[in-house]
């Protein structure tokens, strides 16, 4: 059953424990099957059929953009349809900063204490004034500077930032589009134009940095927008949402193995994920469980911690501890390289844990009651 549209976005719960597992679908990209963020042990872990899987984590990512463009619709959208100013939409973006930035720049401190204690590895080009500059003012994927340095996964905050900056305007021209079908036409419009603008035109492939980037997080964002707009609608309720977010997710999973198998799907993992989101939002079954449950959804309020830690942290256990981990994972002794992967999820748990209590929600909630402040005495 839908919730009511009024609602205070946290109380789509099902949302927030999709977010974690799609961080943790990144983390475990990275882990398993990337070797510049590998401990040693992740690569050598046998997953099976899994890898197939783990490998396209890069994915949850897209999960990310397009929840944030159907949160952020569903927390702010009547208050900029109503009445768009100045002071709201300046108020909306320090928010969004309060949210973000002061993880992100408490990183990149310790991260560049690490350089300096020689305790973490340099990552790339040697630090300039040009990269830190990028990431400080969380512009480093527009395509200002042309490799991702720091703390690799941040770029995917920066493309947030670039549709927050632009999610007012969206509201303004797109606000106005209520009726459910043209809600379904507008996203297979979106489709059509992603598609051929990122990869028929002008070779915008790299997801990452530069106009490809840009193109990928507006389109995940609007794509949430959208079917915010079909979940405001009603769209379908009496349909079981329930089983089609599991059918969904067992789509997903056929067409990663299928890719695994040499049948490449590419794109088209677009279709399924934004299905996903809209399902579990609707979802309030044994399906909604799945989402909704005390871990999955503390791993969710935590997933911007476990996204924005698990770099630094994977390079520092490689930079000091990467000979024993090699050792291990010549052996081949799968039942030791296993707890060893499990200690490192349960250290980066912790980690994000403290993060997320020490630095996300003092931070934020420090930003609100100043904003909140201000905005009393500015009425």
């Amino acid at each position: 059953m839908h919730r009511a549209p009024g609602d205070d976005y946290r109380l789509i719960h099902t949302l927030t424990g999709l977010r974690a597992y799609a961080a943790l679908w990144v983390f475990a990209r990275h882990f398993f099957a990337a070797k510049h963020y590998d401990v040693g042990v992740g690569t050598a872990v046998d997953l099976g059929q899994l890898i197939h899987i783990v490998v396209l984590g890069g994915w949850g990512v897209d999960v990310f953009f397009v929840i944030s463009g159907f949160v952020m619709l569903h927390v702010y959208g009547d208050r900029f349809s109503a009445r768009f100013g100045w002071f709201g939409a300046i108020r909306f973006y320090l928010l969004r900063l309060g949210r973000m930035y002061p993880l992100h720049l408490a990183i990149i401190v310790v991260m560049a204490i690490g350089y300096a204690l020689r305790v973490l590895p340099w990552d790339g080009r040697e630090p300039d004034g040009t990269g830190l500059l990028v990431n400080l003012l969380l512009v480093q994927s527009w395509g200002f500077y042309d490799i991702i340095v720091w703390n690799r996964p941040a770029w995917s905050i920066s493309l947030e930032w670039f549709a927050y900056l632009l999610f007012p305007l969206f509201v303004m021209v797109l606000g106005p589009i209520r009726k459910w079908r043209s809600l379904l036409i507008s996203i297979a419009v979106l489709f059509v134009v992603y598609y051929f603008a990122r990869f028929e035109i002008g070779g915008f492939t790299r997801g990452n940095l530069g106009p490809g980037a840009l193109m990928r997080v507006t389109f995940g964002f609007l794509l949430g927008f959208f079917l915010y707009g079909l979940y405001r609608q009603r769209f379908l309720e009496q349909v079981s949402w329930d089983t089609v977010c599991v059918v969904t997710m067992g789509l997903l999973a056929a067409m990663m193995l299928l890719n695994g198998a040499g049948y490449k799907i590419g794109f088209s993992l677009n279709f399924p994920i934004g299905l996903l989101v809209f399902a579990t939002a609707c979802s309030s079954g044994f399906a909604a469980r799945i989402f909704d449950n005390r871990v999955a959804f503390y791993l969710g309020e935590i997933s911007y911690s476990i996204y924005m830690v698990h770099f630094p942290l994977l390079r520092f256990l490689t930079h000091n501890f990467g000979d024993r981990f090699d050792a291990v994972a010549a052996s081949g002794n799968q039942p030791l390289l296993w707890a060893i992967a499990l200690g490192v999820f349960a250290l980066l748990i912790a980690v994000s844990s403290f993060c997320y209590h020490v630095i996300e929600v003092p931070c934020r909630d420090w930003v609100k009651r100043r904003v909140r402040r201000n905005a009393s005495l500015a009425a």
